[in-house]
Order: C-alpha cells, then structure tokens, then sequence
C-alpha cells in the first residue's frame, strides 16, 4: 500500500502483521528503505530521511530501435535509484522545439528542455551521445541548439554533470567544453575492455574498469567502444578525479571555477562503459556517481588545487633540453 504523509509529515499506516518492506520517499530527501516488524498492538516509529538535491536526467538518445540509440539513462537510473536518490528522467524527442507539446492523440512529447527548466533543479544530467538524432548524426550540443541554454543554466551557478564517450570528440572545439570544461581533448581511444581506472581526489578508494557493459561495437548496433582521453586545460581549475591505468590520461574530471559559482563533472569515459555488464561484478560503479554527486552539491573543499600540463612525454637529442608548460592553481578559500 502507498499513503502520504500531512503537512506537518506525520502519517498512519495499517500494515499486515509481522515483517514489512517500508520504502519512503520526498523531494529533496534520498529515498529511506527498512525492513519494519509491526506487533499486535500496532507501533509508533520516527522516520529521518537525509536531504538530497533535485536531479534531473537530459537524455538525447532516439529511441529507433536496436541500431539505432540504445538508452544511456538506464545505466543512471539504476545507479541514482541503488544509492537512495529521487530523479526526473526528460528523454528529448524532437529537438526542433523547447519544452513540452501535446500531440495529436493526447500525449506529450519533449523537446529541448529551457533554461528555466534546469535551473529548477539542483544537478542536472546530460548523457551525451554520438548517436543524438534519427539518423544517428554527429551532432555538437551548438548543432542541436542547446549549448547556450547549458551556458545559460552554468551562468547561474548550475551544477552539471556530463557522461558520454563522445562528448570531447564531438564538442571538442566548442564553447562549453573549451570555457566551461577547460578541457583538452586527446582521443577517443583512451583504454580497452577491462582496463582498470585510477580513482583520484574526491574518488580516490574506488575500484573502477572499463566493462563496455552497452556493448558498443557489437552486432545490431553501428556505435563503437571509444571512451574519450582528455587532459585539463592549462591555465584553467579543472583537475582529473579518474585516470586510464597506465597513461595516466584523464577518463573523467571535475571543474569549479574560483570565479564562477557553477560546477561541473565530466565522466569522458562514460557511465555506459564503466557500469557492470552481465554477471560481472562492479561493485562502485554506483559510487563513483553518488560522490560526484554529493561533491557537485557541496561547497569548496579548504585543501583542493588544479595541476594541468599540455604534454606528458617529449623526446630530443641528448644533452639538450626539453621544455614543458603547466599550469598550477590554487582552489582552496584561502
């Protein structure tokens, strides 16, 4: 059975006697689950719910069958929903439009999401896709028409979190990526299947491998693994919180200006290629999105710098001399 709680969030619920599930859930809240045992006579329990920002999920993917766009939210919604958190799933369906339409038989079809749409929550999502239209084109968030709304929603304080493989090859020489981001793009090659990640900063402790758990590259579908390489912009406050075992490349990292109050995590390997597939086990992959969360929805940290560099190896004739440029900042209030 399902109730409400009054206005003063006092409730009465008649339960069968003995064990019970009790699933409660409000906005702003992370969703408390416990296992309850209620007694003949009946019995009185306090509820204390932790508070959780309002997440909303932008997934671009057309749903065109199996070829064409396998849904990267799936993989989000089982993470936010193991880890206690409420969300709203807005799957664009015409990109020629903002907001939301009636069709002819009722129903209501989504468009691009407006600005003030995103700034009605407090962590919005963006599952960016190599395959964002009908025809699986190679669209830029410029080409669909929503960059400047994103800029818009980061302009005021947004907290934006961005997944997707594709994400710095497509949007490489755009706006959002080079200003806001203050990324550098590298290659879409960055590991193989299995290749264990290395968890830094606010994910150091986590156990991560790449496990292509959307089977890009597999019949009955024209994707292709190719998790994203990325590195910080020099001069700028982005610093890696995920590397690729080996080469130290950036498979995800995190921004928050010392000039600006928005914040943004970018996941360049993708959540699709880090969740579990199969049988296999990946114990953190819910992990990794619970603290980006609650790291996207604090406030700065006193101990935190941005160290980027524009190469990581050079080579010349001996006894001559290689330079490198890098760049350091300093993030802490202080």
């Amino acid at each position: 059975s399902s109730i409400g709680s009054g206005g003063d969030g006092s409730y009465q619920l008649s339960l069968p006697l003995g064990s019970n599930d009790l699933v409660v859930e409000a906005p702003g809240h992370r969703v408390l689950r416990s296992h309850v045992h209620v007694p003949g006579l009946g019995a009185q329990m306090d509820l204390s719910l932790r508070s959780a920002p309002r997440i909303l999920i932008v997934d671009p993917t057309p749903l065109a069958g199996w070829f064409l766009g396998r849904p990267l939210h799936r993989f989000f919604r089982r993470a936010l929903e193991d880890e206690g958190y409420l969300y709203y799933l807005w799957h664009i369906e015409d990109k020629d439009c903002f907001g939301t339409g009636q069709c002819a038989d009722g129903s209501t079809i989504y468009g691009l999401p407006s600005a003030a749409t995103l700034k009605s929550y407090d962590i919005v999502v963006w599952l960016h896709s190599f395959c964002n239209d009908e025809n699986c084109g190679l669209n830029t968030l410029a080409d669909i028409g929503f960059e400047e709304t994103l800029i818009d929603y980061l302009d005021s304080g947004g907290r934006l979190f961005v997944s997707g493989q594709d994400w710095a090859y497509t949007d490489r020489n755009e706006k959002l990526f080079n200003v806001y981001m203050q990324a550098t793009y590298l290659s879409d090659d960055g590991g193989y299947t299995g290749m264990s990640l290395r968890a830094l900063d606010f994910l150091d402790g986590l156990e991560l491998e790449l496990t292509n758990a959307s089977l890009y590259g597999y019949p009955n579908g024209i994707n292709f693994f190719a998790p994203d390489a990325v590195l910080p912009r020099t001069g700028g406050y982005a610093f890696p919180v995920l590397e690729y075992r080996f080469t130290e490349e950036a498979a995800a990292l995190a921004v928050a200006p010392c000039d600006a109050s928005y914040r943004i995590f970018y996941l360049a390997a993708g959540l699709e290629n880090v969740a579990p597939r199969g049988y296999e086990e990946q114990p953190d992959w819910t992990k990794l999105v619970d603290r980006a969360i609650v790291w996207l929805n604090g406030e700065q940290r006193q101990d935190r710098y941005a160290y980027a560099i524009e190469e990581t190896n050079g080579s010349g004739i001996a006894g001559e001399q290689i330079s490198y440029s890098f760049s350091l900042a300093n993030l802490s209030a202080v």
